[in-house]
């Protein structure tokens, strides 16, 4: 790397020019293939070792924690969460918030204790479980129980996190994921 640009400086760059393109329309990378997440992977790697200037010292999970970058699936699911979030806590846009609903047990179970859960809907195919009304209440379910009681499943629903406090919460809640089991 150039030694006029620094890493703060190429860290702005590499955020601007690639992980926008990985960011836009993520939810339709939503139960990509292995294979696909790899190659998004192995990008996302390089342009890491380019931001630092390093390219054989660290391993690339050191890298992407002090870049604060979540690995590709984490990412992904991490938007997807918020964009849940952001639906449960305001009811827009209606025509996702049609697609979600709050599971109601017939009876009264010790389950139902562990804060909101979605309803899940029945699917067949592969394809079709990665279809957003399937994929992010699968995905919410498995939030941790303060960040899933975040949401009240009231009518009209409300957020009782300001998103800013939840977006913390959740990329905490993902960087530990990523980064202690070693996923990179």
């Amino acid at each position: 790397m150039c030694q006029c640009v620094n890493q703060k400086m190429a860290n702005a760059i590499a955020c601007s020019l690639i992980a926008s393109r990985i960011d836009y329309c993520n939810a339709i990378f939503s139960g990509l293939s292995n294979y696909n997440v790899c190659r998004l992977q192995r990008m996302q790697n390089a342009i890491a070792r380019v931001v630092v200037n390093d390219y054989s010292r660290l391993h690339v999970s050191e890298v992407l924690q002090s870049l604060h970058w979540l690995p590709i699936q984490f990412r992904i699911d991490y938007k997807i969460s918020l964009l849940t979030y952001k639906i449960l806590s305001t009811g827009e846009p209606s025509y996702l918030f049609d697609m979600l609903f709050f599971h109601v047990p017939a009876r009264s179970l010790r389950s139902s204790a562990d804060g909101p859960r979605l309803e899940i809907p029945f699917c067949k195919t592969v394809l079709a479980s990665r279809a957003f009304s399937i994929y992010a209440p699968r995905l919410w379910n498995g939030l941790p129980l303060p960040l899933r009681n975040s949401i009240s499943p009231s009518n009209p629903p409300s957020a009782s996190l300001p998103l800013s406090t939840f977006t913390s919460m959740l990329k905490t809640h993902f960087s530990t994921l990523a980064f202690e089991a070693g996923t990179v």
